[in-house]
């Protein structure tokens, strides 16, 4: 997590070995360490030392790998002697610019035993003992800065303190990534409790087509007593634009999201916004453990694998989740619960879309592309899951996610198929004579993301170089109710009449078609293996020449 302890004792006083009794190592960056990659122990008067003529690189060598394990939200123990103000000062930077806090611990140990340790070192290790006098005497007469917090055990830090919110709120509304969905989240927060406690997953803004409502409405929302508020993936475009940083990295947030925000801004006002967004990614939290009525949670935007020690987490890992996307975190982090790994923690989390399990719970919903947005709501006695089906986005944004790509996996003749098989809604398999086979991915099915595109991708095969149509079998279809379309009042408007009524059989789909006069048959994806293997031999055991024929020119 985005914590930084810092050793402060002069040389010798026994800060390494305290690192090394609590098995803090793999978390720790040492200044002499990187002295010694810089240069080779130097001869002395009466013997090696490690030099300090590289001090300066040196220092810049481990601030570059503290920045970047910060930029991670790693753990970090800083290992120096961090005598004054001025030497913790030299972070200040970078602990504003990644959201950390800051600890110290100091040992207890006396000038005479620092002095004695010493003189029992390896010779290079071994310090000056009027530089141990000096330093001795600096830190027991200088305090380090306010926001550098002592602490005498190790214990004091490790894991995330869990509150328990059993007396102060009567429900816990727990809600999913938004992606500027704003109003789909007015009717999720509507009409305000103040006995609710809302804890928001992150992703608030992107893709949605209310991002301006959307982005006053989380500045709003963070800073009321009864809400929590996480930090998702998406939040480092909010960063990039606030601080002005990594910019080029967030080129598809500026262009759709800040510019038609900022588009009639003055400066000032623009600066105005930025100080804002500031304090609001400031304010975001990385996960959020807590207690209710005998039972313990935690929500993160991206999902854990399980819960060791949070301490030594990676903010990264709660934000970006264990795994890929579509690894199935629930089935993983039930495991490991029933193996005692996960600190009787049920987790709730969004970010992927993923199915639920017994103690894990995924608030992804597809909100921006028509889905619904996800919430859980506890209770003292009741643990229900929620959706709120969005209607206002972009209805045409297949097409628009299209224009905006910079590369593409498919590219034919044919824009509405290269619309089609470049969307991550589309899987797209290569196949002979010259074909791609399109059809809806397992998201697009559990998730019901249905339109006009993803119904007809399905056993849908094209020519790789034109986009024409070679194979195809019936659009998707759907069970009774199951769609508006289907529903029983709205049948008489969408039935072709008469109407046949037939048993539909389980097995799998068989296509078949006519390429440069030659048969060719497929399954739903492709025009090899086994179930075109068993339609070619049903095909020769069942139907007779003439009628072969006949299909053929048909």
């Amino acid at each position: 997590m985005r914590t930084l302890l810092l050793m402060r004792g002069a040389p010798a006083s026994g800060k390494s070995q305290w690192i090394r009794d609590n098995n803090l190592e793999a978390y720790t960056l040492e200044a002499d360490h990187f002295r010694m990659l810089l240069r080779s122990p130097s001869l002395g008067e009466d013997g090696w030392y490690i030099s300090q003529e590289d001090n300066g690189p040196a220092w810049e060598l481990l601030l570059d790998c503290l920045e970047k394990r910060m930029s991670n939200g790693d753990f970090v123990v800083l290992d120096a002697t961090h005598t004054t103000s001025k030497a913790v000062n030299a972070y200040k930077e970078l602990l504003n610019k990644y959201k950390y806090t800051v600890y110290y611990y100091e040992p207890d140990t006396s000038l005479e035993e620092c002095l004695a340790r010493n003189a029992e070192r390896t010779d290079y290790k071994r310090v000056p003992e009027q530089v141990i006098h000096r330093m001795h005497k600096v830190i027991k007469t200088t305090p380090l800065p306010k926001f550098c917090k002592k602490i005498n055990s190790i214990d004091e830090i490790n894991n995330y303190f869990t509150v328990d919110l059993t007396n102060q709120y009567e429900r816990v509304r727990i809600i999913g990534d938004i992606h500027g969905c704003y109003t789909a989240l007015q009717q999720a927060i509507s009409p305000w409790d103040e006995k609710t406690l809302y804890i928001f997953c992150g992703d608030y803004l992107e893709r949605g087509i209310e991002n301006k409502e959307m982005m006053y409405e989380m500045m709003r929302l963070s800073t009321l007593p009864n809400t929590i508020m996480l930090e998702g993936n998406h939040e480092r475009h909010i960063a990039n634009f606030a601080f002005n940083t990594n910019l080029d990295r967030s080129k598809r947030f500026m262009k759709e999201v800040v510019a038609p925000i900022i588009k009639d801004m003055t400066k000032k006002e623009v600066e105005s916004l930025q100080r804002e967004l500031r304090l609001f990614y400031k304010s975001l939290r990385q996960c959020y453990p807590f207690s209710f009525h005998g039972k313990k949670y935690l929500v993160s935007h991206g999902g854990l694998s399980y819960v060791p020690n949070m301490t030594f987490i990676a903010t990264s890992t709660f934000i970006n989740g264990f795994g890929a996307y579509e690894t199935d975190i629930a089935k993983i982090y039930d495991a490991n619960y029933e193996k005692g790994m996960c600190q009787n923690f049920i987790q709730i989390h969004g970010h992927r879309g993923v199915p639920d399990g017994t103690y894990s719970f995924c608030l992804e919903g597809e909100v921006e592309f028509g889905g619904e947005l996800k919430y859980i709501d506890i209770t003292a006695d009741a643990f229900t899951k929620s959706g709120i089906k969005n209607d206002v986005y972009d209805k045409d944004y297949m097409r628009h996610e299209y224009q905006n790509m910079t590369q593409h996996l498919i590219y034919t003749q044919n824009e509405d198929i290269n619309i089609l098989g470049n969307s991550k809604l589309v899987k797209v398999k290569k196949c002979s004579p010259n074909l791609y086979s399109l059809n809806f991915t397992s998201r697009v099915f559990h998730k019901r993301l249905w339109n006009e595109s993803t119904v007809q991708a399905r056993g849908l095969f094209v020519d790789r170089l034109t986009g024409d149509v070679k194979l195809r079998s019936y659009n998707k279809f759907f069970n009774l109710n199951e769609r508006p379309e289907t529903e029983l009042n709205n049948l008489a408007n969408t039935l072709f009449f008469p109407v046949e009524i037939r048993t539909k059989e389980n097995g799998y789909l068989a296509i078949l078609s006519v390429i440069k006069d030659e048969l060719v048959f497929a399954s739903k994806s492709t025009t090899e293996g086994m179930h075109v293997d068993l339609f070619k031999d049903f095909y020769s055991k069942n139907y007779l020449k003439s009628y072969k024929k006949k299909l053929k020119n048909y």
